[in-house]
């Protein structure tokens, strides 16, 4: 089975409702049944990237640490037990839910981070 980041990619055109918010650019989503924005990075290296402190995951190994971009402290881990992934209003977007406790999601490429510090700042 594909990932979702697979699924999408396979695709020749994706369009996604695009929600800008204090210059920012978002794409509404939910991650185990949590409902939110992800934020658009080009830069970034991995396919996902959830916030641990607002997206229930199981924080697995520890893969790196650094700083965002604005100077904060991160510490990189791969995110577990994502049972439900989804991007936009369509269902083909969606991760298969996986058994609890298979760490499933850490494979397709799925990593977490505590971003509470940029929360606060793009909170209306």
């Amino acid at each position: 089975m594909r990932s979702v980041a697979e699924r999408v990619a396979s695709e020749t055109v994706v369009e996604l409702p695009l929600v800008i918010h204090r210059g920012y650019p978002f794409v509404p989503g939910e991650a185990n049944g949590r409902r939110g924005h992800f934020m658009i990075d080009n830069g970034a290296p991995f396919r996902f990237f959830l916030n641990s402190h607002f997206v229930p995951v199981t924080v697995g190994r520890e893969l790196g640490r650094g700083k965002a971009g604005s100077g904060q402290p991160i510490v990189v881990h791969e995110a577990q037990d994502v049972n439900s992934l989804r991007l936009g209003p369509h269902a083909a977007r969606e991760l298969p839910p996986a058994p609890a406790g298979t760490g499933a999601g850490s494979a397709d490429g799925i990593r977490t981070a505590d971003f509470a510090f940029i929360e606060a700042g793009l909170r209306s």
